[in-house]
């Protein structure tokens, strides 16, 4: 039995807030694989990189679960 071999995409970002640019560019990475999993930096990161944030990371993960080219 021979098994399909899927492609899976991974990228990560801060995400805050969400916007255009960003969503075109998750929309052309899952279009390079069969499964995008995308990564949310920390809230500690964003305060440490940035100096605060808009959003808090649980909110941003919601945000990106509802995507319908966002797998995981």
């Amino acid at each position: 039995m021979r098994y399909k071999k899927e492609k899976i995409i991974v990228t990560c970002g801060e995400y805050d807030p969400l916007d255009s640019i960003e969503i075109d560019f998750l929309k052309r990475c899952k279009s390079k694989g069969d499964w995008l999993v995308v990564g949310v930096h920390a809230d500690w990161w964003m305060q440490w990189a940035r100096g605060g944030l808009v959003q808090n990371y649980d909110t941003r993960r919601e945000i990106l679960s509802h995507n319908k080219f966002v797998d995981e």
